[in-house]
């Protein structure tokens, strides 16, 4: 009973996991633990991530390798943005649009802080040029 007690203890106090220490999860292994949670959400998006779909509107098709922690509470944190292409993309919208985001976890499965790693790939028709079709 005091070890039992002792351990809960130490896990209440215990520091959150560093990213390195979490387990690196790709987009398959999320969607097993993690799902969007509209309800923690705000009604709108920052200003900056809105700005997202004009980027992706102007370059018709960008790509983002980044990384971000998802904690016990399905919080976003710690972004790292990893590669962008094209590489004048600004990825501060991509950003906050990620930081935006919040997670409950999948019915059954108990809250699994991870490390998400995952490569995006933003599309959207430019649209046709003055005299073309």
């Amino acid at each position: 009973m005091r070890l039992s007690l002792t351990l809960i203890l130490a896990l209440l106090v215990a520091p959150p996991l560093s990213a390195a220490e979490l387990p690196t999860v790709d987009r398959t292994e999320f969607d097993r633990l993690w799902r969007v949670a509209t309800e923690r959400m705000a009604p709108t998006a920052p200003p900056l991530a809105i700005e997202t779909a004009q980027l992706i509107r102007k370059h018709g098709e960008i790509v983002i390798e980044h990384e971000f922690v998802i904690d016990g509470e399905g919080t976003p944190s710690g972004y790292k943005l990893l590669s962008i292409e094209p590489p004048d993309v600004d990825p501060r919208p991509f950003m906050a649009m990620a930081m935006f985001w919040r997670y409950r976890p999948v019915e059954g499965v108990p809250p699994t802080p991870v490390l998400f790693r995952d490569t995006e790939r933003f599309r959207m028709p430019k649209p046709a040029a003055e005299g073309e079709e």
